[in-house]
């Protein structure tokens, strides 16, 4: 085999700008709301923010309501009087004191113009509008981004904002063109561009195509309208850590990933998401809020060892902090939210010097293809209404296309738990990408693996590198065979049972234990037939068991299995490459069945025996390496992620964790070690060299530690 071979992106070093520590304002009021800015005292303002550590204010220009807090001339104002100057005070308040302030500006959610311009709202197929019924409050009425009129809008604010105040950089909010996974409109503007260049308007893919190039325009307009105006503005815009970003980097400064882990987006969203974005070559921040559920809920406030935990997460994967907050109408900064944001963000100030200019390394990667990365609001079953109603639009719309969607994104996300809690260090990566400077290349279940890619993937092999291929994405789209040269004619077709079972054998048995030898476990998300000939260099794991069709011995829950394996494997290594007949990702990620995470590994440890990290940290730890230059540091953060129990489907509780002791770190890398410290403690480590890896051991974790050792 290949000597293992680590993969630094450089580019991660070179970001000089941009803070570590951001507050972002989310205040959204209608016009029945008083006291909005009343009693604002710019000293007490800034001083609260300086306290807490925060070194980046992001501000509300415009609110969803479509209610402007700087003087337009084509408005809405808030009729309350300290409304209307409320964005340049907090400017000038925050800059006066050497805070940097970007403004948000949303852009298809504007409720004022969806009342006065319902011809720009977005249309679905049964040509219904998120337009509420009269009487009723708004919920998310989504405008269509074809409709010159509302880049207008957006444009003269954006020069008027300009003029009332000079801001670090404008942050576009709700650009991107699906909130959840379908994008597709169907009001006169678009159907008529899709007529017109002799495409369907009720084809998913055309849809979504078309509204993925009106976001890129929409971006692309926008960013160039601003620098125009302020050359040195930084632009973003949320929501952008999505396949296809690459084509917009060239109008990014910087890259959001809205994720409040205790509303809709759990915590397998920012780790799926962020190891994707931070291989894109510009700085990426990861946005949490202080609440204890979703954006505005007032009352709700995080235990400090929660929001610790998510920051210790976000660091992590090379990401920056963000925090969101909803200070209410009058803006008075709470003593209780900003000392639990001051606690979090005095323990990122004291790792800062371990950030900085520090790169992810890793030694494989998740080849995916296709929007989008994963599918949060269905898989988490929300009681959220206005996802809900998204969702139930989409499931309308265009119903296979949303299916496949969720079954992708799970089966990313499953893939990434599993590599997770086996420590291993991985980027997401496009299958444009350079996928070949990875040691080992996992592809997904739902993966389209075509001629071409197959080429590649092939030669990776050739080359001693390893590949582990699941399910669909060891076939080559739209054939009757699998991709892999030793296994080209093995594909027989899908079980015809929706639950089959699989008996492990041979290595794969011998590392669980021999009660096992008989005993048929669950695939509970099917399989495909591959009837796999052994021979020296291919070893099977498992096969396939098929349930028995005797109806007698039907339970009422579930046929069970008929005793005697298949010709078929389930699990199957040769040499560099291992292969799983079954969605083991969109499997583990929707019923986390333990033999899936031990089969998976089993095929780990062959295919990557000198993993880069080694530890005896449970596989619930977060472990992630970086590295610095000057001076060269290698720096493995390690965060102890053991949650409280809670109701099925609801937020984790991240507020008790349970102390891990003696906890120790092997890493496989060359060269001298001369010493190592825990960066949060201070904490001087021991250093040894066993058997060619560098071993420390950390006494206590709490929380989270950095540990790092120095040439």
């Amino acid at each position: 085999m290949a000597t293992r071979r680590l993969w630094i992106d450089e580019r991660q070093r070179a970001q000089p700008h941009g803070s570590w520590r951001r507050m972002l304002f989310d205040i959204n009021n209608s016009t029945e709301v008083r006291g909005i800015g009343a009693g604002f005292d710019p000293d007490s303002f800034a001083a609260t923010l300086l306290e807490a550590r925060i070194e980046e204010l992001v501000v509300i220009a415009k609110d969803v309501n479509g209610l402007c807090y700087f003087p337009s001339e084509i408005g809405p104002h808030h009729p309350e009087p300290d409304a209307k100057n409320l964005l340049g005070r907090q400017v000038k308040a925050c800059q006066d004191v050497g805070i940097g302030v970007y403004v948000v500006y949303p852009v298809w959610w504007d409720e004022h113009l969806a009342i006065h311009h319902p011809e720009w709202l977005m249309m679905g197929k049964d040509r219904s509008t998120s337009l509420p019924a009269y009487g009723e409050p708004p919920a998310i009425s989504q405008m269509c981004l074809s409709h010159p009129g509302l880049l207008e809008v957006v444009k003269q604010h954006t020069s008027e904002i300009f003029a009332h105040c000079e801001p670090d950089g404008v942050w576009f909010d709700m650009v991107n063109p699906a909130t959840t996974s379908v994008a597709a409109c169907y009001c006169v503007r678009c159907v008529s561009a899709l007529e017109e260049a002799g495409e369907s308007p009720v084809d998913p893919v055309v849809q979504q195509r078309r509204q993925n190039e009106l976001c890129n325009a929409t971006i692309k307009e926008l960013t160039e309208y601003a620098r125009a105006l302020r050359p040195d503005i930084r632009v973003l815009y949320n929501t952008m850590a999505v396949l296809g970003t690459a084509e917009r980097l060239p109008y990014l400064d910087e890259i959001e990933i809205e994720c409040i882990p205790t509303g809709l987006w759990g915590y397998h969203y920012l780790p799926v998401h962020g190891r994707y974005a931070r291989g894109l070559g510009v700085p990426v921040y990861g946005l949490t809020g202080r609440f204890a559920k979703h954006w505005g809920d007032y009352g709700g406030l995080k235990h400090p060892t929660q929001l610790r935990s998510e920051l210790a997460s976000t660091v992590a994967l090379g990401l920056r902090c963000d925090i969101g907050d909803d200070p209410g109408p009058a803006l008075r900064l709470d003593p209780a939210v900003y000392g639990t944001v001051a606690e979090a963000y005095q323990e990122i100030e004291r790792i800062e010097p371990y950030l900085r200019g520090a790169a992810p390394v890793s030694e494989a990667a998740i080849v995916v293809s296709g929007p989008p990365l994963s599918q949060f609001a269905a898989e988490m079953g929300t009681d959220d209404e206005e996802v809900s109603s998204l969702v139930d639009q989409q499931l309308n719309d265009a119903p296979e296309m949303f299916l496949e969607n969720i079954a992708r994104g799970a089966s990313v996300t499953g893939l990434t738990q599993l590599l997770q809690a086996s420590h291993i260090q991985f980027d997401i990566v496009d299958r444009a990408d350079d996928i070949e400077r990875y040691q080992l290349l996992v592809l997904p279940d739902t993966l389209e693996v075509d001629d071409e890619l197959a080429g590649r993937l092939q030669r990776h092999l050739d080359d001693g590198k390893a590949v582990l291929a699941v399910h669909g994405g060891a076939r080559l789209a739209g054939a009757d065979q699998l991709w892999p040269r030793q296994l080209r004619d093995a594909f027989r077709g899908e079980s015809t049972f929706e639950r089959p079972y699989t008996r492990l054998r041979g290595a794969a048995l011998a590392d669980i234990g021999e009660r096992y030898r008989e005993f048929d476990f669950a695939l509970y998300v099917g399989a495909d037939l591959w009837a796999v000939p052994e021979g020296d260099d291919l070893d099977v794991y498992a096969k396939l068991t098929e349930p028995t069709s005797d109806p007698l011995h039907l339970t009422g829950y579930a046929i069970p299995p008929s005793g005697e394996p298949t010709e078929y494997a389930t699990v199957v290594r040769s040499g560099t490459l291992g292969v799983v007949s079954f969605p083991l990702g969109l499997g583990y990620f929707r019923h986390g069945y333990w033999i899936y995470r031990e089969l998976f590994q089993r095929l780990l440890r062959d295919l990557l025996p000198d993993p880069l990290v080694r530890s005896t940290a449970p596989g619930s730890t977060e472990i992630t390496v970086t590295q610095q230059e000057e001076p060269e540091r290698w720096i493995v953060h390690i965060v102890n992620h053991s949650p409280l129990r809670h109701r099925r489907g609801g937020a984790e509780y991240l507020e008790d964790p349970i102390p891990l002791r003696d906890i120790s770190i092997d890493l496989d890398i060359d060269g001298p070690i001369e010493t190592a410290f825990e960066a949060r403690t201070g904490t001087v480590l021991d250093v040894r060299r066993t058997d060619d890896r560098w071993q420390v051991t950390v006494p206590e974790i709490g929380v989270a530690a950095t540990v790092v050792l120095t040439r």
